[in-house]
């Protein structure tokens, strides 16, 4: 028979199902809805195929693939009865107008089973209540599979589990949803950029690669057949267990609640089943390893927090993300939380200073509530400061920021009584609002400490409003009758409102079917704003059968828990494992900067291409497509901008930090990359040096160690940790020298970040940095993380050795003030594209001007450079010709620049304003053929005295 001897018209499929009514649905799935009906006098199940899923499918395809179905024939696959492609004419509304519109059908009938689909008996007690029966039904479905996979042309499942597996009244299994994956797959490929089903069941190669194989099928069996033994929570209580026979005595116990059967062949097949399915299971942990320990992820702190400690060489947790007073535009759902907080503070205007702790888990929202309370007209006569406190307790730059923001300069207080007599003006007899916010001190004299600083003004009102995640830190900073303030989760509805508006829900065509699938989605965000708005930002690109497919994933399961906390965690699993291979690295790369870091956006930028963790691409460089991850992962709340700590309501936009649950989740992928003492590891952070030698065996000592130090002879092994490091960063403002040979064993590194380290020379082993494609060696007081002033050094003293990184691509040298030598080596770095050597006051050296301008000139040379630097230098030069093809180049605040040519008005030039203030005979604008120069625009910043015009 053929194809179209199996067709069966649309309306008697309406018929039947009462026009695809709700009453008559009986289940929905990635790939469409079923509907139960009777069509010649049998029961059916009609599976209406989503329109929007099978966008593209050529329409012979589709009938070719259906033609194939239909061979299909065996007793332990369901069988297919009969199908539908029909386009019709329909009337819809558009615009407050009737018009017609096409709409395809396209209806697979297949036979009814009675028994329903396996995952709605594995629950019930009821269910194989002797073990004979278990096995057959295992039996069968291997049976079935199998027969699939020896049909030509081959037909893998790609979705087999248990809602695909239906049993008849008898308990037999037959394999259903087979085939399907072929309508939605090119045929002539064994990649799909689709995957459609449940995760849980599919192989770590499918996931990510998106491979096609009959071993796919062979792993979801495997998790089938551990699920049918041991019980639904058997898959995932096996990731506890360390063998085999763990496993195996799980299902032995499982027996006893079981009918016991009398012949040894039940025994045997106990015995063996577990066996079979042991090399899936193996192949799933696997999996998990690489993909994070789930189950570490429920558990909030400890297997997340990888930065031991005890581990001298790793930068300890300093300031966590910075937060301002500014709030979003999409806050939601909070109007009642505020109007309760306001009337607790509203009841303690007889007090002269009122703590009031809000509390609750990490990204529920604290720092949004302490927001609308800085913002509410109720304090506009107040003063207002918000400080961000974070993990690391510092009275002095607690005091330092209120100061700042209080007397609007900027305070650099090093003894904390100067900060209290400062305080002690500045509060008295004034109204004042402050926000503490991020507050993780647990000691109580500390705690006491802050309150005292805090209450030295006389004759005014201090309002101090604090956010912490502890209840117990909330407890004990209270005052009088103003009890702390627990944040609630917030609602299902509201999350779902969150949801609509980050995926653009409103602008979907099939707002019908995604509301339900997103209200449940909505509902597993436990309240909890930060995951709805990941989730949200991601199910922004998806289809109706990915909604489906998030909605039902193993990690909602994985980290189920009535708290909120791994709602989040399981949200921004989620999206993680949506983004590709090289974002998912360059985000995981995020992380090994310290909590709360500011990170500058173009450095994170150039190091991911250093690295390697960009995607080559044809249309765009490797620069633009970071920039594209980078909005990647701030639409999905992965990144954020901070705020600047001295102006509560500026968003510092220039750098990016991470939300403490991201990093968490960021550090949990990346393991022992990140240890020091780890053969593993790649990417390291060095903090205080003086702590490197409380262990001398500590590889990275050697960076501070004499030559001649015998312990030095231990670390040029090529074993040594420090010889796989890819990525090298200091976060150390002593004033220390790295020795001779510091880098000599560090043979593969990438990333040199020396910008907080205050070495006033290079060590001439930089020079065997072969590899190396970014070096930072800038200084920028900023960056500071103690509430000291340090002053800059000098000069910076650079060997000849640096000639030789013909891989260096970055090098910023910002800020060194005399970067000696630097002239001497330029010329030689031909693959360099990005150059900084703003703030360099120090190149007059003797003050030859022939000697700039051959400097300049020599930059001007370099083959490959695209961005350039030269801000705020001020010495005389002439900016060459060859400066033109530069992509940007910032000249802001080089006062004393002679002369411009006409076409690098073609350039990218950031900051013009004041670019150009003539000093010392004016400036020169070249015109050519009587027609003026287009640089004449730029003179409309200037204002200039003198303009001298030359005709050459």
């Amino acid at each position: 028979m053929t194809a179209e001897s199996y067709y069966i018209p649309l309306h008697i499929l309406k018929e039947i199902t009462n026009g695809f009514s709700a009453d008559s649905r009986i289940g929905r799935g990635g790939y469409g809805d079923v509907y139960k009906g009777v069509y010649n006098r049998r029961e059916v199940a009609v599976k209406l195929l989503h329109v929007d899923t099978l966008l593209g499918l050529d329409d012979q395809r589709y009938i070719n693939e259906v033609g194939n179905l239909l061979k299909v024939k065996h007793p332990n696959i369901i069988q297919l009865l009969g199908y539908c492609y029909e386009i019709q004419n329909e009337l819809i509304e558009h615009n407050g107008a009737n018009q017609f519109s096409q709409h395809i059908y396209r209806v697979l009938c297949f036979e009814y089973l009675q028994g329903g689909s396996l995952d709605k008996h594995l629950c019930a007690q009821s269910f194989a209540p002797n073990w004979s029966t278990r096995y057959n039904i295992i039996k069968g479905i291997c049976e079935g599979l199998n027969f699939l996979h020896e049909c030509k042309p081959q037909i893998c499942h790609l979705d087999l589990k248990p809602a695909n597996i239906l049993l008849d009244s008898s308990m037999e299994p037959k394999v259903a949803d087979f085939g399907l994956s072929r309508l939605f797959t090119p045929s002539h490929t064994h990649i799909t950029e689709r995957i459609i089903g449940t995760r849980k069941y599919m192989p770590p190669e499918f996931l990510n690669e998106g491979k096609i194989s009959p071993k796919n099928d062979v792993f979801g069996f495997g998790v089938v057949m551990i699920e049918i033994m041991a019980g639904p929570a058997g898959y995932s209580n096996s990731f506890e267990m360390h063998d085999v026979a763990q496993l195996m005595q799980q299902v032995l116990t499982n027996c006893t609640m079981i009918e016991a059967t009398s012949n040894n062949r039940s025994e045997e097949l106990r015995q063996h089943c577990p066996q079979i399915s042991v090399p899936g299971l193996e192949r799933a942990k696997k999996r998990k390893k690489t993909g994070g320990n789930l189950k570490g992820i429920a558990e909030e702190r400890t297997h997340f927090t990888v930065m031991q400690e005890n581990a001298p060489s790793m930068l300890e947790n300093r300031d966590h993300r910075e937060t301002s007073a500014k709030i979003g535009a999409e806050v939601v759902g909070r109007d009642m939380e505020k109007q309760e907080i306001m009337a607790h503070l509203s009841g303690s205007t007889t007090q002269e200073i009122t703590f009031l702790p809000i509390y609750g888990i990490g990204g529920i929202g604290k720092t949004t509530m302490a927001q609308f309370v800085f913002n509410d007209s109720q304090f506009k006569e107040y003063s207002r400061v918000w400080t961000y406190v974070s993990q690391t307790f510092d009275l002095k730059k607690i005091g330092n920021s209120i100061i700042t923001q209080l007397s609007g300069s900027k305070s650099m207080h090093t003894d904390l009584q100067m900060i209290e007599n400062s305080l002690q003006k500045l509060l008295s007899g004034k109204r004042v609002l402050i926000i503490l916010d991020d507050l993780w001190e647990r000691e109580s004299p500390q705690l006491k400490k802050l309150e005292s600083m805090l209450n030295l003004g006389e004759g005014g009102k201090l309002v101090v409003v604090v956010t912490t995640r502890e209840e117990s830190i909330a407890h004990k900073i209270h005052t009088g009758r103003v009890k702390p303030y627990k944040l609630a989760p917030l609602t299902d509805e509201i999350c779902w409102t969150i949801i609509k508006n980050k995926s653009s829900f409103e602008n979907r065509a099939e707002r019908a079917q995604l509301e339900l699938i997103g209200k449940e989605i909505a509902k597993k965000c436990g309240g909890v704003a930060l995951a709805a708005q990941s989730i949200g930002y991601v199910l922004y690109a998806m289809e109706f059968d990915e909604w489906v497919s998030v909605n039902n994933s193993e990690i909602w399961d994985v980290l189920a828990s009535g708290e909120s906390t791994h709602h989040v965690h399981a949200s921004l699993l989620l999206s993680y494992h949506i983004m590709d291979k090289y974002l998912k690295l360059c985000f995981a790369y995020c992380a090994t900067f310290p909590k709360g870091h500011k990170i500058a956006k173009e450095d994170l930028a150039h190091q991911w291409v250093a690295l390697g963790l960009v995607e080559p691409s044809r249309t765009f460089s490797n620069i633009q497509t970071s920039h594209k991850y980078i909005r990647h992962l701030f639409g999905m709340c992965f990144l954020e901008h901070p705020r600047s700590q001295w102006s509560y309501m500026d968003v510092d936009n220039g750098f990016l930090i991470m939300h403490d649950l991201v990093h968490d989740l960021g550090r949990s992928f990346l393991a022992d990359k990140i240890i020091i003492e780890s053969p593993a590891c790649q990417y390291a952070w060095l903090t205080d040096h003086r702590k490197l030698f409380k262990s001398s065996m500590n590889p990275l000592a050697k960076l501070f160690m004499s030559s001649m130090n015998p312990l030095a002879k231990l670390f040029k092994s090529s074993m040594t940790p420090l010889a796989k490091i890819r990525a090298l960063h200091f976060l150390d403002r002593a004033y220390l020298q790295l020795n001779g040979e510091a880098f000599s064993p560090a043979k593969c590194l990438l990333v040199l970040d020396l910008s907080r380290c205050c070495a006033q020379k290079l060590p001439d082993s930089i020079g065997q940095l072969k590899q190396l494609r970014y070096l930072d060696a800038s200084w920028n007081p900023e960056f500071t993380e103690s509430s000291e002033y340090q002053a800059p050094p000098e000069s910076l003293l650079i060997p000849k050795a640096l000639g030789s990184l013909n891989e260096l691509q970055y090098l910023n040298l910002s800020g060194r003030g005399r970067p000696i030598g630097l002239p001497e080596v330029i010329s030689e770095l031909t693959d360099l594209r990005y150059l900084n050597i703003s703030h360099c006051m120090g190149y007059y050296l003797l003050d030859i001007p022939s000697a700039n301008q051959s400097f300049i000139d020599c930059i001007g040379t370099l083959p490959n450079l695209e961005q350039l630097d030269m801000s705020s230098n001020n010495y005389g030069f002439c900016v060459p010709e060859s400066f033109s093809r530069l992509k940007k180049l910032n000249l802001s605040d080089c006062q004393y620049i002679a002369s411009l040519p006409e076409n690098v008005g073609k350039v990218d030039i950031p900051m013009l304003f004041g670019l150009l203030f003539p000093q010392k005979g004016g400036f020169p604008v070249r015109v050519v053929d009587s027609e003026s120069s287009s640089s004449l625009v730029w003179l409309k910043h200037t204002n200039p005295d003198v303009l001298g015009i030359t005709d050459t």
